[in-house]
Order: C-alpha cells, then sequence, then structure tokens
C-alpha cells in the first residue's frame, strides 16, 4: 500500500511522548528527525488530505530502498518516563 513500507511519525511532540510510552504505560524514547534532510538521503514522506485522526499531525516515512531510515536524518533522542 502506497508504494512501500512505511513508519508513522508526527510532528506534534505531545502525541510523540503518548506513542512513544504506549500510552503512559511504559519508559521510551522520541527521536527528532530534521525534515529538510529527508529529500538528500532519500527519505519519502507522506501526509493524508484527510487524516482519521488529525489531531496527530501524522507523517509517514519511508527510505527510498524500503529499508531503514538513515540515521543521518535523526537529530536527536528524548528519553520519556512513564509517569
Amino acid at each position: 500500500m502506497y508504494d512501500g513500507c512505511y513508519i508513522s511519525t508526527t510532528r506534534n511532540l505531545s502525541e510523540a511522548k503518548k506513542f512513544a510510552t504506549s500510552g503512559n504505560m511504559e519508559d521510551g524514547y522520541v527521536y527528532v528527525i530534521d525534515e529538510s534532510l529527508l529529500e538528500a538521503y532519500g527519505v519519502v514522506s507522506l501526509e493524508f488530505e484527510n487524516p482519521e485522526h488529525p489531531h496527530e499531525q501524522e507523517v509517514s516515512l519511508r527510505a527510498h530502498d524500503c529499508k531503514e531510515i538513515p540515521l543521518d536524518v535523526v537529530i536527536d533522542k528524548i528519553e520519556v518516563k512513564c509517569t
């Protein structure tokens, strides 16, 4: 579907924390991605015109070769503790 295997990301930090902690059930991490680097590293991004959950601000990403997203686009890793 949609020409490959995507991972789901968000522009909304509070949503990212919710997903990173499985709804505040476990500790996790938020990976901060520099959108300006995506094209240079062959990362395809996809946003739906009418998303099912618009508040999530979802951006789907995949490497051009459907392998791992290059670490070079990740600029920070934030630890999120379950509260």
